[in-house]
């Protein structure tokens, strides 16, 4: 089927049209075009506002979209939780068999199964949006997970390890000689005996900064070198090139706990992309322009939607509030 035959669909019912329209711009995420005809569909009606919202949090629930608000909205505060590294895959396999319908909705029509299954099928201990939670361990060592973020927990009497899934952790670790701690994030490894330092799996690339010890980084780029960082120290690794490494106020690592976001040149997506692990709401970018705008900034983490107000103020873009969904475009 053609570009131009699958617009012809967006005709048809508001239901299969905002379908249409989620596929059309998964296929062609480049065509500018194509995103300003959205636009123009979307204000059209509120009833397609409705058919879109249905539809991406649809594909929100498997993790298509980044982040989805709740029915029940986020849990508020910190939750303290004893860890055991095991796996209680059958209780989460029924989250799965829960969302089957949308799931065989999303095959049928040819997206592929994303890779936020294996949060819901691997994860020990997970944050749902603007929900933080501290996990004590076995050995003594305390992990802070920051708002949407969620780790696997793999213990043996060689090793301590801790895959970061997704999102953000603070990693308060007890010295163990004879047993390291290992913290994954994608295809960068971060080894400790003892220390305190933050995880970040950001959207292109994963941080590890420092509050105080030692710790050893690998990444995944072609030179593969190994980083040693300590107290204040942070390294930003990059799949391919090397990783950018600086020394900062050590206040800026982990300033997640202290209700701020640090932000220094980087991208309204990436920005965003932070910024939504503690929004209720649901926000779509209209233009994909915008996801290429500088930002810099101290933002307050305790109130997303006016962070994001201040962001969107700064650069030539429109943001709309329809309470339940906010959406970003062009002016």
């Amino acid at each position: 089927m053609t570009l131009a035959d699958f617009r012809k669909e967006v005709s048809s019912s508001v239901e299969d049209a905002a379908i249409s329209w989620f596929i059309l711009l998964e296929e062609y995420p480049e065509d500018l075009k194509l995103w300003e005809e959205f636009d123009d569909w979307f204000l059209q009606d509120p009833t397609h506002q409705e058919a879109w919202l249905e539809v991406s949090q649809t594909s929100e629930v498997l993790g298509q979209l980044e982040l989805s608000s709740t029915e029940q909205g986020p849990k508020q505060g910190i939750d303290v939780e004893p860890a055991f590294a095991s796996h209680n895959f059958f209780a989460r396999s029924k989250m799965v068999f829960a969302a089957g319908f949308s799931f065989l909705l999303l095959l049928c029509i040819g997206l592929t199964v994303p890779q936020h299954l294996t949060v819901w099928l691997y994860a020990d201990h997970k944050t749902e949006v603007a929900q933080t939670k501290e996990v004590e361990l076995e050995d003594g060592s305390t992990i802070y997970l920051s708002a949407y973020s969620a780790i696997d927990l793999d213990f043996t009497d060689e090793m301590r390890k801790v895959s970061l899934l997704r999102g953000e952790a603070l990693f308060d670790v007890a010295r163990d000689e004879e047993r390291p701690f290992v913290v994954t994030a994608g295809d960068t490894t971060t080894k400790v005996l003892g220390t305190r330092f933050n995880v970040n799996k950001g959207l292109s690339a994963v941080s590890v900064g420092v509050e105080h010890g030692h710790v050893q980084v690998v990444g995944s780029s072609d030179v593969n070198e190994v980083i040693e960082l300590r107290d204040a120290d942070w390294a930003r690794m990059h799949e391919d090139r090397h990783p950018d490494i600086r020394s900062q106020n050590a206040e800026y690592i982990a300033a997640w706990q202290r209700g701020k976001l640090y932000v220094d040149d980087q991208s309204f997506e990436e920005v965003l992309f932070k910024l939504r692990r503690f929004m209720k709401t649901p926000v779509l970018v209209l233009d994909p322009r915008i996801n290429s705008k500088r930002v810099t900034g101290v933002f307050d983490l305790s109130k997303p939607r006016q962070s994001l107000n201040a962001i969107v103020a700064a650069h030539t873009v429109k943001l709309r509030d329809f309470d339940f969904f906010i959406t970003i475009s062009k002016i």
